[in-house]
């Protein structure tokens, strides 16, 4: 009634949500995903919770969690980021991609030196291969052909690798063994002096690498 007044003022703070991101790489399947939280907030509202759903029903609390998806497939992976005030939400898709299966067969797997043999491809999913002989010798061929030499007095044997990989980089190796018999060579001895017929000789087969 007197017309006495006062006055009071206060500052409230109005905060956008959280923008959230994902941080994360494509794998190959088997290898863990390293998820990293890439969320903008203002520095009065920091992040202060982390509720991460990776789409193949696997959750996580952790601001930066490791996952491993257990097939391959696309995934659609989900992060609700909370702040002391507010929320916010966002995706990202990751492609976990099939290996591919590394397979192949010889024509021969034991013979003679010089031992030629061709390879047959039977890989699935790969674009690209990487073989290599045992011997020192590769091939980047997809069905490639090799000689196989052994200079030595016993059989030797060879291991043959082969790594199939796809585009993306993921990769199955498989190796197979071919045996590689030393050359025959032919060689004897002899008793025998000059005499007259009949005439006995004793003969001694000194041949190395004959069956």
């Amino acid at each position: 009634a007197l017309g006495c007044t006062d006055t009071r003022t206060d500052t409230v703070h109005v905060f956008d949500p959280p923008q959230v991101g994902i941080g994360a790489q494509d794998v190959c399947f088997g290898q863990p995903v390293q998820f990293l939280d890439q969320t903008q907030t203002a520095a009065l509202n920091p992040v202060v919770q982390w509720a991460w759903d990776f789409g193949d029903g696997g959750t996580d609390t952790v601001q930066d969690p490791l996952h491993t998806f257990a097939a391959a497939g696309a995934y659609t992976v989900s992060l609700i980021a909370t702040t002391l005030h507010c929320s916010g939400s966002g995706t990202q898709n990751v492609l976990v991609e099939a290996p591919p299966v590394a397979a192949f067969s010889p024509d021969v797997v034991l013979g003679c030196t010089p031992l030629d043999v061709n390879f047959t491809n039977t890989s699935t999913g790969a674009v690209s291969y990487s073989w290599d002989f045992g011997d020192g010798s590769t091939s980047s061929q997809t069905t490639p052909s090799h000689s196989f030499v052994n200079n030595g007095t016993a059989d030797s044997t060879f291991t043959v690798t082969l790594v199939a990989s796809t585009l993306f980089g993921c990769s199955d190796t498989t190796v197979m063994s071919i045996t590689v018999t030393p050359r025959a060579v032919a060689q004897f001895s002899h008793n025998a002096t000059p005499g007259c017929a009949p005439l006995d000789v004793d003969f001694t087969n000194l041949s190395t690498g004959a069956g």
